[in-house]
């Protein structure tokens, strides 16, 4: 007599190729037979799992996102950014950073244009220097976004529309 099993594919975000799943017999006991065993003509089988092709979902991309300070003294460095990927990537992962608010590059802070999250690896972080000026200004805002993504080796990759920016204060220094 025989049995059958079925073993659930997991679906992934990684583009691979075709994996296989070898499955073979193990120990063999009971049925109150003198002697049991596999014929190792059948003792196994073997399985092509194919990467699905189709129009990617949820389960197929990978999200990243950014965090970041809410708030920076004029002059210090803003620092804890911090791009996340929600799973580890196979290849590097490259993001172009883009900036909006009040305070401009050059005069108030020094843009970071983008960071690099190696492979295997789930996050960055990195800092961003704010300039000292002798304005006495009011609080400015800095929107730190997430522009282009590449690489990952991921079947999709897109910004995590819930955390695709950070926007950080930054105060006028007294002193």
């Amino acid at each position: 007599s025989s049995v059958q099993f079925d073993i659930p594919i997991l679906d992934d975000a990684l583009a691979e190729g075709a994996e296989t799943l070898t499955i073979g017999l193990g120990e063999i006991t009971g049925g109150g037979f003198e002697a049991i065993a596999g014929d190792p003509a059948k003792a196994s089988v073997t399985t092509s799992i194919t990467d699905d092709t189709g129009p990617a979902g949820p389960e197929d991309t990978c999200l990243v996102s950014i965090t970041g300070p809410g708030s920076v003294v004029e002059g210090e460095v803003a620092s804890g950014y911090t791009v996340s990927l929600s799973q580890p990537a196979v290849t590097d992962v490259v993001v172009k950073l883009t900036y909006s608010g009040t305070a401009s590059d050059g005069s108030d802070f020094t843009a970071v244009r983008e960071v690099t999250v190696p492979a295997g690896q789930s996050s960055v972080s990195f800092d961003i220097p704010i300039l000292d000026d002798a304005l006495a200004e009011g609080p400015e805002t800095l929107t730190v976004s997430l522009g282009e993504i590449t690489g990952g080796g991921f079947e999709a990759i897109a910004g995590n529309p819930a955390q695709a920016t950070v926007t950080t204060t930054i105060t006028d220094d007294t002193g």
